[in-house]
């Protein structure tokens, strides 16, 4: 069973490779990646990432922090979602979630501009 999912996770990564670095694909391929990228690294479901406001995240150099404000379904009463802390690491940016959510968050503040 592990080798299998190490098998997939290595045809994934793989194929986010072959796309190329995250300015050069559409803004909807980067979504893509973007996301499965943060799944895969932080093993978190599917509604933690939809609670993530874009105005709730720190983004620096080599590191970005993403603070879930709004209580999840798996919450337990009167404790909270810890952040998400995603460090850089420079080996390759294409399949790292640091540069993909930098270049996420660019992509879209450009989007909002010209809609």
């Amino acid at each position: 069973m592990l080798s299998m999912l190490r098998r997939m996770m290595f045809i994934i990564l793989r194929y986010f490779k072959s796309l190329g670095q995250a300015e050069s694909i559409p803004f909807k391929m980067l979504t893509f990646r973007t996301v499965t990228l943060l799944c895969i690294v932080s093993v978190q479901r599917d509604q933690t990432f939809a609670a993530i406001d874009i105005r709730l995240i720190d983004v620096s150099v080599d590191r970005i922090i993403c603070y879930i404000e709004e209580g999840l379904k798996t919450t337990r009463l009167g404790f909270h979602q810890s952040s998400l802390d995603f460090r850089a690491f420079p080996v390759c940016n294409a399949i790292f979630p640091v540069f993909n959510i930098q270049q996420y968050l660019f992509s879209s503040f450009i989007y909002s501009l010209w809609t």
